[in-house]
């Protein structure tokens, strides 16, 4: 029996269609995340706190993420140009840049979440040390420790025939990937998200019961709970799609063209999780709101204060 082309199949038509719109979300996300980024940084010095120095880094990285990857599969792939494909410099060079990144995005939410696990037990020492300088400090301790974990992709990802993919029979793959890919980029990130959600809605009842939280407080608190919860639950599913993908045996076209559909579900999910946080924002922050209105009327009708 004849197998149907890939280009024809059901499932590679869908994948197609949906890297389509992962190109439209990823569009939406750079704007977003550049609105979170200058916003963000035009915030009067009453609200500039530890907490939204973190939202303007996490910006850049989730701007940077939806760029990249957006660039490269909701635009050129539907084209039908594989820029990793090209040589081998790129198939490295993409792959790295992309693993650095996303790793990035997900690592700054979890600063995010100890940032506040940090100001709810210890406050004394909150006042002391958190601050944007000391926050700009541990961002580029963690920004360095990522890029130096991301580097063995240089040497796993490699250029054969025109085909860009992982070496899986050289040394100590399966050591860095179980360990690296899956344990550092899911795993721990997770587990250290879903920790501190439980102590800071413990904090949160605990606020309500007694009432002595303040506004913003509170605010903030529930913010990151939002964040947190939509971190957590796209990143368990694209892991999980990214498990059963490494699994996956495409030895048929039509096998072959459900790995391209996963691929692409796969993608949105990162897409939307890098996303979102701005309507988080705009909704949950009354300073950010007002900061980001008045930036906007600035820069349209040239009426700054």
């Amino acid at each position: 029996m004849t197998e149907i082309p890939l280009e024809l199949q059901p499932r590679f038509v869908q994948a197609h269609y949906l890297n389509i719109v992962n190109g439209a979300i990823s569009s939406i996300g750079v704007v977003f995340n550049i609105f979170s980024f200058i916003t963000c940084r035009n915030l009067d010095a009453k609200h500039k706190t530890s907490f939204t120095a973190i939202m303007q880094i996490l910006a850049f990285w989730d701007g940077l993420s939806c760029a990249n990857l957006g660039i490269r599969t909701g635009i050129l792939r539907p084209m039908g140009i594989h820029i990793q494909h090209k040589n081998d410099v790129l198939c490295r060079g993409t792959w790295f840049l992309f693993t650095v990144v996303f790793r990035e995005s997900i690592f700054f939410v979890v600063l995010l979440t100890c940032e506040r696990v940090f100001s709810i037990k210890f406050p004394v020492l909150y006042k002391k040390y958190a601050n944007i300088k000391n926050v700009y400090k541990t961002g580029l301790l963690l920004s360095l420790f990522i890029f130096a974990t991301s580097l063995p992709h240089l040497y796993y990802m490699r250029w054969n025939d025109g085909i860009c993919k992982v070496e899986n029979d050289l040394p100590y793959y399966d050591m860095y990937y179980i360990g690296s890919h899956y344990i550092l980029s899911f795993v721990v990130p997770a587990v250290i998200v879903l920790l501190g959600n439980i102590i800071i809605i413990k904090a949160l009842l605990q606020w309500s019961k007694r009432r002595s939280s303040t506004g913003l407080e509170f605010r903030v608190a529930s913010l990151l709970l939002a964040i947190s919860f939509t971190f957590l639950t796209l990143l368990f599913g694209s892991s999980l799609i990214s498990v059963y993908s490494a699994n996956y045996k495409a030895d048929t076209t039509e096998r072959l063209a459900t790995l391209y559909l996963l691929y692409a579900v796969h993608n949105n999910l990162c897409f939307i999780n890098n996303s979102v946080n701005f309507i988080f924002y705009i909704i949950s922050t009354k300073s950010f709101r007002e900061t980001f209105i008045k930036t906007i009327t600035c820069r349209i009708y040239k009426k700054c204060s």
